[in-house]
């Protein structure tokens, strides 16, 4: 079941990011880290959220170039793995995401940053506060959105991984590519 109006957890948004971003498959390589105290050895997440935190963007230019987190704690070490994310947080992750950092959002947290993903169309079909909640419906509207949201660069984030192709059917999806890997997709051009 998807449950499209319950609620997600910190851990599971840092989680459905890190997949988004293609980087699932370096996931195993965190497990064995302690970035904040309670993401315990033994949380299902605790992989997902030490990559997160450990994938950065670069913020500022020259002498104040500094590499930010894509995801941060709450304070004293701690993540709230389990708490649920709020609409500021996940947009703050996603801006990230496409290499935006307080520079372009502003100095006020969260509107500066609501504001921001407003104007690249990030929260379109989102209207939520910056305090609630988001549903798991909420958080697929949010990653569709990211697709086609500019990057800091200018150019939609699709164009971030491929060549968009026209005049093609999709056929089918999580195929075998011709490496025997799985998650591929088939399409009428081969």
């Amino acid at each position: 079941q998807f449950n499209p109006h319950g609620t997600l957890t910190r851990a599971q948004f840092a989680t459905m990011v890190m997949t988004f971003l293609q980087k699932g498959d370096e996931a195993p390589r965190y497990a064995t880290r302690t970035i904040f105290t309670d993401v315990t050895s033994t949380h299902w997440a605790r992989s997902f959220v030490n990559m997160a935190a450990s994938y950065t963007v670069t913020e500022g230019e020259g002498e104040n170039t500094q590499r930010v987190p894509l995801v941060s704690g709450v304070g004293d070490g701690r993540f709230l793995p389990d708490a649920e994310i709020t609409l500021a947080e996940a947009v703050t992750i996603l801006l990230r995401a496409l290499s935006y950092t307080s520079k372009e959002a502003g100095a006020v947290w969260p509107q500066g940053y609501l504001d921001l993903a407003n104007s690249i169309g990030l929260t379109d079909g989102v209207g939520l506060s910056a305090s609630s909640s988001i549903s798991r419906a909420q958080a697929a509207q949010l990653l569709v959105n990211l697709l086609r949201a500019e990057t800091k660069e200018g150019e939609p984030y699709y164009n971030k991984l491929g060549t968009p192709e026209t005049n093609t059917l999709l056929l089918a999806l999580n195929v075998q590519d011709a490496e025997d890997k799985a998650g591929a997709i088939r399409t009428s051009k081969g």
